[in-house]
Protein backbone atom coordinates (compact mmCIF):
# COMPACT_ATOMS: atom_id res chain seq x y z
CA UNK A 1 0.00 0.00 0.00
CA UNK A 2 2.96 2.62 0.60
CA UNK A 3 4.62 1.46 -2.24
CA UNK A 4 0.87 2.56 -4.37
CA UNK A 5 0.84 5.37 -2.63
CA UNK A 6 4.16 6.66 -3.33
CA UNK A 7 3.55 5.97 -7.08
CA UNK A 8 0.53 7.77 -6.80
CA UNK A 9 2.47 11.35 -5.32
CA UNK A 10 5.19 10.59 -7.71
CA UNK A 11 2.46 11.07 -10.09
CA UNK A 12 1.03 14.47 -8.59
CA UNK A 13 4.62 15.58 -7.82
CA UNK A 14 5.09 15.38 -12.22
CA UNK A 15 1.57 16.93 -12.54
CA UNK A 16 2.31 19.92 -10.40
CA UNK A 17 5.57 20.82 -12.07
CA UNK A 18 4.16 20.26 -15.11
CA UNK A 19 1.42 23.17 -14.08
CA UNK A 20 4.53 25.22 -12.55
CA UNK A 21 6.45 25.12 -15.51
CA UNK A 22 3.39 25.98 -18.15
CA UNK A 23 2.33 28.98 -15.47
CA UNK A 24 5.88 30.68 -15.94
CA UNK A 25 6.00 30.28 -19.66
CA UNK A 26 3.23 30.17 -21.33
CA UNK A 27 1.53 33.31 -22.75
CA UNK A 28 -2.27 32.94 -21.52
CA UNK A 29 -3.74 35.27 -19.73
CA UNK A 30 -3.67 32.89 -15.97
CA UNK A 31 0.20 32.77 -16.57
CA UNK A 32 0.59 36.46 -17.28
CA UNK A 33 -0.98 36.80 -13.81
CA UNK A 34 0.89 34.49 -12.46
CA UNK A 35 4.38 35.87 -13.76
CA UNK A 36 3.28 39.53 -12.60
CA UNK A 37 1.78 38.85 -9.26
CA UNK A 38 2.91 35.05 -8.43
CA UNK A 39 6.55 35.61 -7.15
CA UNK A 40 7.45 36.39 -3.03
CA UNK A 41 5.19 35.81 -0.20
CA UNK A 42 1.84 36.70 0.49
CA UNK A 43 2.54 39.94 1.96
CA UNK A 44 4.61 40.98 -0.93
CA UNK A 45 1.89 39.90 -3.54
CA UNK A 46 -0.72 42.04 -1.82
CA UNK A 47 0.90 45.06 -1.63
CA UNK A 48 1.80 44.72 -5.51
CA UNK A 49 -1.28 44.00 -6.10
CA UNK A 50 -2.69 46.99 -3.93
CA UNK A 51 -0.22 49.02 -5.78
CA UNK A 52 -1.65 47.90 -9.17
CA UNK A 53 -4.78 48.40 -8.29
CA UNK A 54 -4.31 51.94 -7.25
CA UNK A 55 -2.39 52.81 -10.62
CA UNK A 56 -5.24 51.21 -12.61
CA UNK A 57 -7.74 53.70 -10.40
CA UNK A 58 -5.79 56.67 -11.28
CA UNK A 59 -5.37 55.93 -14.78
CA UNK A 60 -9.03 55.32 -14.85
CA UNK A 61 -9.93 58.90 -13.88
CA UNK A 62 -7.28 60.26 -16.02
CA UNK A 63 -9.42 58.53 -19.10
CA UNK A 64 -12.43 59.63 -17.89
CA UNK A 65 -10.91 63.19 -17.50
CA UNK A 66 -9.99 63.06 -21.33
CA UNK A 67 -12.80 62.07 -22.42
CA UNK A 68 -15.26 64.63 -20.63
CA UNK A 69 -13.21 66.76 -22.70
CA UNK A 70 -13.34 65.66 -26.10
CA UNK A 71 -16.12 67.02 -28.38
CA UNK A 72 -14.87 65.90 -31.88
CA UNK A 73 -14.61 63.29 -33.32
CA UNK A 74 -10.73 64.41 -34.91
CA UNK A 75 -9.69 64.99 -31.13
CA UNK A 76 -10.84 61.59 -30.58
CA UNK A 77 -9.25 60.58 -33.35
CA UNK A 78 -5.78 62.40 -32.15
CA UNK A 79 -5.94 60.82 -28.59
CA UNK A 80 -6.28 57.21 -30.19
CA UNK A 81 -3.63 58.04 -32.24
CA UNK A 82 -1.27 58.94 -29.82
CA UNK A 83 -2.73 55.70 -27.48
CA UNK A 84 -2.09 53.81 -29.93
CA UNK A 85 1.84 55.33 -31.03
CA UNK A 86 2.97 55.10 -26.51
CA UNK A 87 1.31 51.94 -26.57
CA UNK A 88 3.34 50.15 -29.33
CA UNK A 89 6.40 51.86 -27.89
CA UNK A 90 5.19 50.87 -24.38
CA UNK A 91 5.52 47.06 -25.69
CA UNK A 92 8.63 47.27 -27.27
CA UNK A 93 10.45 48.78 -23.78
CA UNK A 94 10.54 46.26 -21.55
CA UNK A 95 11.41 47.38 -18.25
CA UNK A 96 11.60 45.34 -14.80
CA UNK A 97 9.43 47.58 -12.44
CA UNK A 98 9.32 50.93 -14.48
CA UNK A 99 6.81 52.26 -16.02
CA UNK A 100 7.26 53.98 -20.04
CA UNK A 101 6.73 57.42 -18.61
CA UNK A 102 9.52 56.57 -16.19
CA UNK A 103 11.64 55.57 -19.00
CA UNK A 104 11.27 58.82 -20.91
CA UNK A 105 12.32 61.00 -17.84
CA UNK A 106 15.93 59.62 -18.10
CA UNK A 107 16.44 60.45 -21.59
Amino acid sequence: MVKRIEAALQVKIGLLNRDYQSMQNDNDIKSMIWQRFGSGSKAYCAKDLAQYADVLTIETEELLAKMAKIKTVQALQMELKQRSRRRSLHDIAMFDGETFDEFWQYK
